[in-house]
């Protein structure tokens, strides 16, 4: 599943039982995530293997390009270097592009009993220099990897807040 336009975040549910026998033909295996990206012929090749560990149930992959195709398989990779498949490959999956989006026919619901005006005047589009502010607003790639945690898998890769606060000011 995508999180954002640069990571992707997948999970497995097997029973404990398969692993323990997918590991009983390998020498000192080990469980690696492995993900491939649609290339521009077409086809997938094989673009990063992670180690993982089995027992989390999954994992986020950080760093990935925005806007590309890919999909993973889980994988007990032995010393040798032979490895096995542990169930079948992920489905595809696109990540958004950077940015907001370029979609501009905005569409607003009214609801039965809600008495509040819908963002903008009703029936005209979103205000642009709040689109442009949003905008503005959505690019991390402005703070420092250390800030995003984009490196260290930091929570879902926003700004922490500085020293000192607690995030909500004015309590």
């Amino acid at each position: 599943m995508p999180r954002d336009p640069r990571t992707l975040f997948f999970y497995w549910d097997h029973a404990p039982g398969s692993f323990a026998a997918a590991r009983a033909g390998l020498d000192g295996a080990r469980a690696e995530l492995w993900l491939f990206e649609r290339g521009d012929a077409g086809g997938f090749e094989r673009c990063r293997a992670t180690a993982v560990a089995l027992e989390s149930g999954s994992h986020y992959l950080h760093d990935l390009r925005p806007g590309r195709t890919y999909r993973a398989e889980l994988r007990l990779a032995g010393r040798s270097g032979e490895s096995h498949l542990l169930g079948p490959p992920s489905g595809e999956v696109t990540l958004p592009p950077l940015g907001p989006s370029s979609e501009v026919a905005d569409a607003f619901a009214r609801f039965p009993g809600d008495t509040r005006p819908p963002p903008g005047a009703a029936g005209s589009p979103f205000p642009e220099e709040l689109r442009s502010e949003l905008a503005r607003l959505s690019d991390w790639s402005r703070f420092p990897d250390e800030v995003r945690g984009s490196s260290a898998g930091g929570m879902g890769g926003r700004p922490a807040p500085s020293s000192g606060t607690t995030g909500e000011e004015g309590r």
